[in-house]
């Protein structure tokens, strides 16, 4: 696509909107608004991210760090945020999905969602999904359990939904244009590996059972992609690796396995250990869960 620059605040309105255009239109060269009427956007879009409302501006040029510094000066919203291309973007719009189960949501799985905003978050939006479903021993958690765990290790909460199929997460993407949008999903190395539904070959394309193109597809970068309504695509991230008093922290199963042996004092220094932070909510919630041998 064109280049573009984004306004990106929870203050827009249509004046805003206006004034953000018409300081665009000066310190660029690109053609703002129809010649014969002024409030007829060319190029302008609305939406809504987990960040905020965005107000995007195709323009034809690239821009210079001069041009966004003059821009940024005489926008007149008190809490806001610029994104521009400097480079050659494309016309897709991405996407990006953490997907996952969660039991529990824990800081290595927030250390993975700030990679993804650090390495997407200038060009996508970034989402963390998972759903609602429980079930005894494996899956104790509710959405809103966790969704107090996400929160504790700092966790936009607007950037979490709730899906019924985390790994195809139409709460998300219906929300989008399936022409112009590239949906990613993002998974650990580990369930890359051992998730049967991403055994992908080494060459080629994913096929179906007919030898047709399978929707989800490995990601190969912007320049193979295309838009949801064709292909979904896949790519892993590592695992960040910490410790819980003192011994790594290998698996959901072990977390849940260790906590309720543990003395009361042991299981708060354990939430701080594996939340990065500590919460009498977070700790009530882990205990009803998962036992509490102290009782």
């Amino acid at each position: 696509m064109s280049n573009f620059i984004r306004l990106i605040s929870n203050d827009l309105n249509n004046k805003s909107i206006a004034e953000f255009a018409s300081v665009v239109a000066t310190h660029t060269d690109s053609v703002i608004t129809e010649s014969d009427n002024e409030n007829d956007y060319i190029d302008l879009v609305e939406y809504d991210t987990p960040e905020g409302s965005v107000v995007e501006i195709a323009l034809s040029e690239d821009l210079t760090d001069e041009q966004i510094d003059l821009i940024v000066e005489q926008i007149n919203i008190q809490d806001f945020e610029i994104q521009a291309s400097l480079t050659e973007a494309t016309n897709e719009k991405l996407v990006v999905v953490y997907p996952g189960r969660f039991h529990p949501f824990h800081k290595g799985h927030a250390g993975v969602y700030n990679t993804l905003k650090k390495q997407y978050g200038g060009i996508a939006d970034v989402y963390v999904a998972t759903s609602g479903k429980t079930e005894p021993n494996k899956s104790p958690f509710s959405f809103a359990e966790k969704l107090e765990m996400m929160k504790l290790t700092g966790i936009n909460p607007n950037a979490v939904v709730q899906t019924r199929q985390p790994y195809v997460a139409e709460e998300i993407t219906n929300k989008y244009n399936m022409n112009n949008t590239v949906v990613l999903y993002v998974v650990s190395e580990k369930d890359m590996a051992e998730d049967p539904r991403f055994n992908f070959p080494t060459k080629g394309p994913n096929l179906k059972k007919d030898g047709q193109p399978a929707h989800m597809q490995k990601w190969n970068g912007w320049d193979n992609a295309r838009s949801l309504e064709h292909h979904s695509y896949v790519t892993t991230v590592p695992t960040t690796k910490f410790n819980v008093l003192g011994e790594p922290a290998t698996s959901a199963t072990e977390i849940r396995q260790r906590f309720p042996m543990l003395s009361n004092d042991q299981q708060k220094a354990f939430i701080t250990d594996l939340f990065g932070n500590y919460s009498d909510n977070v700790l009530n919630i882990m205990r009803n869960k998962l036992g509490d041998n102290n009782e």
